[in-house]
């Protein structure tokens, strides 16, 4: 994380979550404001991160369903409802920090063994 300056204001630079530089605008022209712009992004980023760590997936599923049922049709909710409860199923209550692509493949492959007609003996 730092600081630059562009144009007469100072920009933070930081490495998101993927590894992806991002750039927001402090809105400073002084760099004693823009320390403490920075300051208060750390502190921020520091409790969002702790945040995430203790949210579990079943608190994420029923918090996601909430909102789609105020935005998707009640079909489209009830098909996220069942996915979430099988992905629940299979992967167990994980804390969504912890939930990568190993585990969405583990889920998929799962499901494509237990629908399979042609099932290896």
């Amino acid at each position: 994380m730092y600081l630059s300056k562009r144009k007469g204001t100072f920009y933070l630079c930081y490495q998101s979550e993927l590894g992806i530089e991002r750039r927001i605008s402090t809105k400073c022209k002084t760099r004693r404001d823009a320390q403490i712009f920075l300051r208060s992004f750390k502190e921020k980023d520091h409790e969002r991160k702790l945040a995430l760590q203790c949210k579990l997936f079943s608190d994420f599923s029923n918090d996601f369903l909430l909102y789609s049922k105020t935005v998707h049709t009640p079909n489209t909710t009830a098909s996220y409802r069942s996915v979430f409860r099988e992905f629940e199923r299979i992967t167990g209550n994980l804390p969504l920090q912890s939930i990568g692509v190993r585990e969405v493949e583990k889920f998929l492959a799962k499901k494509k063994d237990e629908t399979s007609d042609w099932k290896s003996f």
